[in-house]
């Protein structure tokens, strides 16, 4: 669910006359070794559902997958929109999606947020299954999916794929109820939990997630190279 290359391609990109376009980071939280959310987020959370009467966070509804689908295809479409390098997904792409991680889903790291009925958030979390796909060759059949789901169970990394919260709701502290729900959630599978791709840009939710405790470990870097001659 995320590459690793090694130090020198950094070297061999600027060589080819390849620049810097943007960093992306990845922040890790690892119960098992210690990380405890600050304790006064545990405050947040309460003031905020006192407020907010009507915020409900569930898990993923694995019999209304479709329903879901369209949800997070819609916050997507709608809060990602402004960031650098979105494209717009397609419904279909998104049902699909779904449909092709059930075999994986962790309820526990799923959370649609939804107020009076209404979806204006979610959470995607999903274990690390790189270890298992390696083991398995990339082949889940004939034997390939036998291994992964009995493996399966014992994941404790897991990533955070994707968050997004409607502009309606940016900005309240939503995005944080959700990361401490998922903390709550996994806390006694002791996980080491991994916020992946964040633009170095987005101030807010960095922000956010040093805030709740997270280091950040990794720095990708995306390049590019202009294909018009200057000559």
């Amino acid at each position: 669910m995320a590459p690793w290359n090694p130090e020198y391609y950094h070297e061999f990109f600027l060589s080819a006359n390849y620049s810097k376009v943007k960093d992306l980071y990845v922040y890790e939280a690892d119960m098992d070794k210690g990380y405890v959310l600050p304790e006064r987020y545990e405050n947040f959370a309460n003031e905020f559902h006192k407020r907010y009467h009507g915020m409900n966070l569930r898990s993923l509804d694995m019999k209304n997958i479709k329903q879901d689908a369209y949800s997070i295809w819609e916050i997507s479409n709608t809060a990602l929109s402004a960031n650098w390098g979105y494209v717009p997904l397609d419904l279909d792409v998104m049902e699909d999606m779904l449909r092709k991680l059930k075999l994986i889903v962790d309820p526990d790291a799923v959370l649609v947020a939804e107020y009076q009925g209404n979806a204006v958030g979610f959470c995607l979390g999903f274990p690390d299954i790189n270890g298992i796909i390696k083991e398995i060759n990339g082949r889940l059949l004939p034997f390939g999916w036998a291994v992964l789901l009995k493996k399966l169970k014992n994941i404790t990394d897991y990533r955070l794929f994707g968050l997004a919260v409607h502009p309606d709701w940016q900005s309240r502290g939503l995005d944080a109820l959700m990361y401490i729900q998922l903390y709550r959630n996994l806390l006694n599978k002791k996980v080491r939990m991994e916020a992946n791709y964040i633009l170095e840009d987005n101030f807010r939710i960095k922000n956010a997630l040093e805030k709740l405790g997270m280091n950040r470990i990794i720095t990708y870097r995306i390049y590019e190279k202009s294909l018009i001659s200057t000559i």
